[in-house]
């Protein structure tokens, strides 16, 4: 055992020495230090018993819900945001709608669902993703933080390499979960089995440009169905570079300080000169990027294979040449940052700053942001592991840490595309505002000794926020996971009901009493929890309006009524809601996307035992929005609630 020794996790290990010892054994390393059931993250979330991908197919078909369903739950979410007059014009519209071309499209959609077990799953990705032409950041991506930067990670001059490395070794970790199916399946509270179809997405996963239409090319396999990619793209100062992820041969990890040395030498090689920055294409317009990237490959074999490389990575790592500061410029940053630097297309990209921050950015279209939180909180724990058992430490291996620049060839063509692309992208990201907030009055726990639902109460929250700010209710989105059904994904809960305009009048009525107003609190929370229930069971209302607007448009008929009503965008409709929501669960890990409309909120939020993690983001041009402004107004509403329910216990 000449060489191996154990070292307390202090972040300090030698640079002759690197871990081994933290892994298991279904990646290929033991430790007996630890025992699997210490393990935080192997408890959490390894299987002995169950494959990950073996429910898969066994998964109930995607649900059509009832056409009067559907439209009383559009009803109900016009009524807050429609006069009088308003309402009653669009009540008309959808009887029209349901005894005429409604009930012929869905009765269309009834027949299409005969011949497939998951009617929405390609409309979904070709519409809202795939067929869009704008760039995909910042509106069609997410971003996330480093959970560890304020613990165990704390940021400092030369941490970049340190905490990147560590970062790409939970990605490796969690790699050899999936490609061995030794992820457990993820169930639903009352034990439903959940698709996972998403996590064969989350690695080894590129968008394609087309000249009217994307296309995702997904290259996972597990060890049962083939071979698929083990290797790493980092970009750094306008160059790319390969290296190993995995161990070529066995399909382990390397190690924490193989990967801080292949960084630390990447770093050192790129520093000579800048590369022109062939990334920055990605953030093009895409039929323009498609046009520029099948240019790009007809110019040599050499770029060709370049490409090839980039595109089949398991992720990309990018060294940026600027400190993060602080958790709004980071987040901010990692959405919209330098397009040099990010390779748009990439299902995930880990990225570190000089100064220790980081955190990652996610193409949205090939997957959900759950799907890159199960990994985050896992490489989480994986590290409170470390930090308490320690690590076994092995010397370096040096033929793996040789990382190799990828070569291209670039003409004034190209370069002048490169220009191009920055100058489309540059306005899109620099009017993106990302503010990250913490609040730490109380949680999950006291949510729910008031008999709450935690996320429907915080959603009761967002919308007394805007109604206190701006004066009226906000159209909101809130995402609610499908994935019981065959390949599913999300549906959409429209959380600004009549319930809530009720209770948000009432906090603000002079003249109610905080009886009423904590009898309306519990009818607008429960409210949201069943629409959200019903939505989960896929028995929302905008997937399925969205396919009959689908099959009316494929089908070169007129537009109905119902989606040229004013109240259709009004209250949200084709992607028009002013409050963007979505929780991100009950861990630390949490993340951002653009808000949906110019004069309009993204806030997005994990809810821990004692606190909230609040992401809000908006736009620098929108005259009527203020992010700081809306997260003062969200803290004020969460006080003022728990005031409200506490004073009960005064009388």
């Amino acid at each position: 055992m000449g060489g191996l020794r154990y070292t307390s996790d202090s972040l300090q290990t030698p640079r002759t020495s690197v871990d081994v010892g933290g892994c298991c054994t279904w990646c290929g390393h033991s430790d007996d230090a630890m025992k699997p059931q210490e393990r935080l993250a192997e408890k959490t979330f390894v299987s002995e018993t169950e494959r990950t991908f073996q429910h898969d197919d066994h998964l109930p078909s995607l649900p059509i819900p009832n056409l009067r369903q559907t439209l009383d739950k559009y009803l109900q979410s016009v009524y807050p945001v429609a006069s009088s007059r308003e309402y009653e014009n669009t009540r008309r519209i959808v009887e029209q709608f349901e005894k005429g071309i409604g009930r012929q499209l869905h009765d269309q959609l009834l027949e299409r669902n005969k011949h497939t077990r998951n009617w929405l799953q390609h409309w979904w990705l070709d519409y809202a993703y795939l067929y869009q032409r704008e760039p995909i950041a910042p509106s069609l991506a997410f971003a996330g933080p480093f959970t560890l930067s304020e613990t165990l990670w704390p940021p400092g001059e030369g941490t970049q390499c340190q905490y990147l490395a560590r970062y790409l070794y939970g990605v490796a970790s969690f790699w050899c979960l999936l490609r061995r199916e030794r992820l457990a399946p993820q169930r639903s509270r009352d034990g439903t089995a959940l698709s996972m179809h998403q996590w064969r997405r989350l690695l080894s996963t590129t968008r394609l440009p087309g000249e009217h239409k994307d296309a995702i090319r997904a290259m996972f396999q597990t060890e049962s169905e083939g071979c698929t990619p083990t290797h790493l793209v980092i970009l750094c100062n306008g160059r790319l570079y390969t290296s190993p992820l995995l161990e070529p041969e066995t399909e382990r990890p390397l190690t924490i300080e193989e990967y801080q040395t292949i960084l630390e030498r990447v770093k050192e090689m790129a520093a000579a000169e800048p590369g022109p920055g062939l990334a920055a294409l990605t953030m093009d317009n895409r039929t323009r990027w498609a046009e520029n990237r099948e240019y790009l490959r007809s110019l040599s074999p050499e770029n060709a294979a370049s490409l090839e490389v980039v595109e089949s990575a398991v992720c990309h790592a990018s060294l940026e040449s600027v400190p993060g500061l602080n958790r709004d410029r980071t987040l901010r940053l990692n959405l919209c940052g330098d397009g040099s630097s990010r390779w748009a297309d990439k299902s995930l990209t880990a990225v570190a700053y000089t100064d220790g921050y980081g955190g990652n950015y996610c193409d949205h279209s090939p997957m959900d942001a759950m799907t890159l939180v199960t990994q985050g909180w896992f490489s989480h724990l994986q590290e409170l592991d470390f930090n308490r058992y320690g690590r076994l430490v092995v010397p370096v291996r040096e033929h793996l840490c040789q990382p190799r620049e990828l070569r291209f060839t670039v003409d004034e063509r190209v370069r002048r595309d490169i220009q191009v692309a920055r100058d489309v992208s540059r306005p899109l990201l620099n009017d993106v505002l990302i503010i990250s907030r913490r609040y730490g009055r109380y949680g999950k726990l006291w949510i729910q000794t008031e008999g709450f639902h935690p996320d429907a109460f915080i959603q009761m929250a967002l919308q007394l926020a805007y109604w206190s700010l701006h004066g009226r209710a906000a159209p909101t989105y809130e995402t609610a996971a499908t994935r019981r059904f065959y390949k599913a994904r999300t549906e959409t809960v429209r959380s600004c009901t009549p319930e809530a305009l009720a209770w948000c009048r009432a906090m603000t009525s002079d003249s109610a009493v905080a009886a009423d107003r904590r009898r309306l609190l519990r009818a607008a929370v429960d409210r949201h929890a069943d629409l959200a229930k019903q939505a989960s069971d896929g028995h929302g209302c905008d997937r399925h309006l969205m396919g009959l607007q689908i099959l009316a448009g494929e089908a070169g008929l007129p537009t109905p009524d119902i989606f040229t009503d004013p109240m259709w965008k009004k209250s949200g409709g084709s992607g028009n809601f002013v409050l963007s929501t979505s929780t991100t669960g009950y861990t630390p890990c949490f993340g951002v996307t653009a808000a949906m409309v110019r004069d309009g909120y993204g806030c997005f939020y994990s809810i821990e035992p004692d606190r909230l993690n609040i992401n809000i983001s908006g736009f620098v041009s929108s005259e009527e929005c203020d992010v700081n402004k809306f997260y003062d107004s969200v803290a004020s509403s969460l006080d003022g609630m728990q005031q409200l329910m506490l004073s009960r216990s005064n009388l």
